[in-house]
């Protein structure tokens, strides 16, 4: 009788796994034609992403966070597995893809402990998830690039850098308005067109052994010990460690982190290894805020004093607020005031006649010797200067009395006043 039952069901079974259409890649009914005909049938054929019970695909229906997260999975071939601390994806039928991706740090819940798998993935979210996929979301494989390649994305959309990155490993482009649209949803034939551009991405890690400048070449060990010797794509994207680079800038036995495309060329490549003196100024650098590039960092090791000079006399001309160019604040500190007379004298004649004095006993004091001038005087001009250049009292006090000496350390205090004020709001904000 048991023999008969389980007969019996598993007959029903295998009437019932007939009975369902069984579609080749060809045969889909709603993608003749479409633009992403040619990749919905590869990744089809691949068993990667699949049609509905009604045998149609949607191409340009948006997909969801569960359905991508089951075609990546499988892009990957990632086995599913069945544990996950995810609390809405208990029951859901790619639990098992869902969770392989969390535990490999591909995707990540939200903060709830949620996934919602039936919610739409986004642009920002997709190209996240495609560039952890390839491991460009860690210190030693990540290269940083702090700009943004669409106006309507900024350097702190917390999705920049994955946009970046995928848009140069041609995952992903703009719209023809040249806008990427982060939090646009993303169809099932977009989702086809940039799995099948990931699928042809290969990734490998290893150790430098020789560059080839001249040939466009590396030799890499790879981490099974077998050697293979790569080229460069064209225009490829290096770094190393922090820095971006071109192949002259990689060492010997540098860590790799390669991706190269279809025709095995490389198209981004991480170095990172020991610290070298551009490594150290561009760190110095980046404390300062960018006020000292890496090259007058390098410079002003090496004792290049001329570096901070110059920066002074740009710091003294900002806070003129452009009344003074940083040449003719050179001018003044080599003690040619003449050059800047012209400039700020009726400026500073209007400001004496807003204190109260007449034009013509504002004309008297400009006229008067410096040192010939009454205490109260050389007070008001003074104020009166510092409020038409925007200079401090104290150095506008050091200039009339030509106390050069007094200006250079003023100009200095206010000059690293102001980078360590940069640097703590940096690591504030950090």
């Amino acid at each position: 009788m048991q023999k008969k039952i389980i007969s019996t069901i598993l007959v029903m079974i295998l009437i019932t796994v007939l009975s369902l259409p069984v579609l080749a890649a060809g045969q889909v009914n709603d993608i003749k034609g479409h633009w992403a005909e040619t990749e919905i049938n590869e990744l089809l054929s691949k068993n990667i992403l699949s049609t509905y019970n009604n045998g149609n695909f949607k191409p340009n229906q948006p997909i969801t966070r569960a359905e991508f997260a089951s075609g990546l999975a499988r892009a990957l071939n990632l086995p599913p597995i069945g544990v996950t601390t995810l609390t809405d994806i208990q029951s859901h039928k790619s639990k098992g893809y869902i969770a392989a991706l969390v535990r490999d740090e591909i995707i990540t819940g939200y903060p709830d402990n949620t996934f919602k798998p039936e919610k739409e993935i986004t642009r920002a979210e997709l190209v996240t998830m495609l560039m952890r996929a390839l491991e460009l979301n860690k210190m030693e494989t990540e290269i940083k690039l702090n700009k943004s390649y669409y106006p309507d994305m900024t350097v702190k959309h917390w999705a920049n850098n994955a946009v970046n990155l995928s848009s140069y490993l041609d995952i992903i482009s703009g719209y023809p308005d040249g806008t990427f649209k982060p939090n646009d949803f993303v169809t099932r034939a977009e989702t086809a067109k940039m799995l099948d551009s990931f699928l042809n991405l290969k990734v490998i890690k290893g150790r430098l052994v020789e560059k080839y400048p001249l040939s466009k070449k590396i030799q890499v060990t790879k981490l099974d010990d077998s050697k293979v010797t790569l080229s460069l794509a064209n225009q490829p994207l290096m770094g190393r460690n922090k820095r971006l680079i071109n192949l002259e800038g990689l060492r010997r036995h540098d860590n790799l982190h390669v991706i190269v495309n279809k025709a095995n060329e490389i198209k981004y490549l991480k170095a990172y290894g020991i610290v070298t003196e551009d490594d150290l100024a561009l760190e110095v650098s980046e404390m300062t805020n960018g006020t000292f590039d890496p090259n007058e960092i390098k410079k002003l090791s090496k004792g290049d004093t001329k570096v901070i000079e110059s920066k002074i006399q740009t710091e003294v001309s900002d806070m003129t607020q452009g009344v003074l160019s940083p040449s003719e604040v050179q001018a003044v500190a080599e003690g040619d005031l003449d050059t800047v007379k012209p400039k700020v004298r009726q400026g500073i004649k209007n400001e004496l006649v807003k204190q109260g004095i007449t034009p013509i006993e504002a004309q008297g004091l400009l006229d008067t010797d410096w040192n010939l001038l009454q205490t109260a005087g050389k007070l008001r001009l003074t104020e009166a200067v510092s409020m038409e250049t925007g200079l401090p009292v104290n150095m506008t006090r050091a200039l009339f009395d030509q106390n050069w000496t007094e200006v250079k350390k003023l100009a200095e205090l206010e000059l690293m006043q102001r980078m360590a004020a940069e640097i703590m709001n940096s690591e504030l904000t950090s």
